[in-house]
């Protein structure tokens, strides 16, 4: 299997998970890039936190990436499982120099999974688009 074969195997099984096992996935990587390996589990509102500070930090870097950089409307197509992975897989790419610790593949799927339209409004009719 190729490594573009395995990214697109990942994507898939990122997309069948629901956010919040994604959300606990990063949260456990940051946590593990900040503090080290743990021998407990941390809690859930321990990884959230990590995740939602993540994406906080993070947002207009992504929105200027994907919206601007990136011309998001383009992109979209069919809306088929290959479809969406062939298009995770190039936002993958295009976010990979700028995710830090967890996988692009893995911040791709649950920027894809929020609405990436809805992160590419200019001005949320209520406030600052937030991760759950």
């Amino acid at each position: 299997m190729t490594k573009t074969e395995v990214e697109k195997q990942k994507i898939m099984s990122y997309l069948i998970s629901s956010e919040e096992d994604i959300e606990s996935n990063i949260g456990r990587i940051l946590l593990a890039s900040e503090a080290g390996p743990t021998l407990s589990s941390p809690k859930d509102s321990i990884l959230l936190e990590l995740v939602t500070k993540y994406f906080d930090e993070r947002l207009e870097l992504f929105r200027q990436k994907i919206c601007v950089e990136w011309n998001l409307d383009g992109k979209f197509n069919s809306g088929d499982m290959e479809s969406n992975v062939e298009l995770i897989a190039s936002l993958a790419d295009l976010l990979s120099p700028i995710v830090g610790a967890p996988p692009a593949a893995m911040v791709a799927t649950l920027l894809f999974k929020r609405g990436l339209k809805t992160l590419c409004i200019e001005e949320p009719p209520n406030g600052e688009i937030k991760p759950k």
